[in-house]
């Protein structure tokens, strides 16, 4: 996390230059990946690498949410779907992209953000980058700021993956067509892994609580999980705070993905044997 002290109150607008509003679609393109950005709400629409895309298969989820406080009423959600079941709904404004990044900005509960999405030239990887500064909010106020995603990979529904966390990186892989995809922190997340309910998603306040608690490592099981990674945040003045993660996609031969499922099935019984 990386922290930078403002000289005054932010007042009425978080200090983070914007692009002028984009008219078509926010599409960011490196090599094999393409990334779509809803321009409603600043959720990831859509990921296709080599044109195989990683989310929408299925129930698609690809979330973004913020939590002000620890009441129900301080939960919002940005779903990739652009509808949520909670009453609050992050909408943003998104701009560009300009020189390849994708922003997205708005407010929520006295919070006012920044959500910029970038490709790494020649690295299969989407930069996640989220300024939060305090608005209304009052002195004190704890954000949690959590990503959600499925990664619902195969043809015919078939959702599921093989899933583990190791060296701080969260690790999904296609069961069927061996699609990866990464969650590699650049700033020390509060919480990272799957679903301690296994669940795909996260829906409201309690499941948010849950998982920041005791995220859940299924040491290289296979089951149709979602994985999250969460930051917390409790602001003490007028500063704002720089949280960033990246998403790596790829997609191996068939049998470099036969090696790393054998990889990933010794690792968790490897880990099982010490626990034990």
């Amino acid at each position: 996390m990386k922290r930078h002290l403002l000289s005054t109150a932010l007042a009425t607008g978080l200090a983070i230059s914007m692009a002028a509003p984009g008219a078509d679609a926010a599409v960011i393109t490196d090599g094999d990946l393409s990334v779509t950005i809803s321009e409603t709400n600043g959720a990831i629409d859509q990921v296709l690498f080599k044109s195989v895309d990683f989310f929408n298969p299925g129930a698609p989820v690809s979330d973004w949410g913020i939590q002000v406080g620890r009441d129900a009423s301080g939960f919002g959600l940005a779903r990739t779907s652009g509808t949520s079941s909670t009453p609050n709904n992050i909408t943003a404004t998104t701009t560009g992209p300009a020189s390849g990044v994708i922003s997205a900005t708005g407010s929520f509960g006295g919070i006012l953000f920044q959500r910029q999405y970038m490709l790494l030239p020649g690295a299969n990887t989407l930069r996640v980058k989220t300024t939060l500064a305090r608005g209304t909010a009052p002195t004190g106020t704890l954000v949690t700021l959590f990503g959600a995603y499925d990664p619902d990979q195969d043809s015919g529904f078939t959702t599921s993956t093989i899933n583990d966390v190791d060296n701080g990186r969260i690790i999904a892989i296609g069961a069927n067509r061996g699609l990866i995809s990464i969650i590699d922190p650049v700033d020390p997340p509060r919480a990272l892994g799957f679903s301690p309910g296994g669940s795909l998603d996260v829906d409201d306040t309690g499941e948010l609580a849950a998982f920041i608690l005791g995220p859940a490592d299924p040491d290289g099981a296979t089951a149709d999980d979602g994985y999250i990674i969460a930051y917390q945040h409790a602001f003490r003045g007028a500063e704002r705070v720089m949280f960033t993660y990246d998403h790596i996609f790829a997609m191996p031969e068939p049998g470099a993905l036969a090696l790393l499922g054998l990889g990933l099935a010794g690792l968790g019984f490897a880990r099982r044997r010490k626990a034990a």
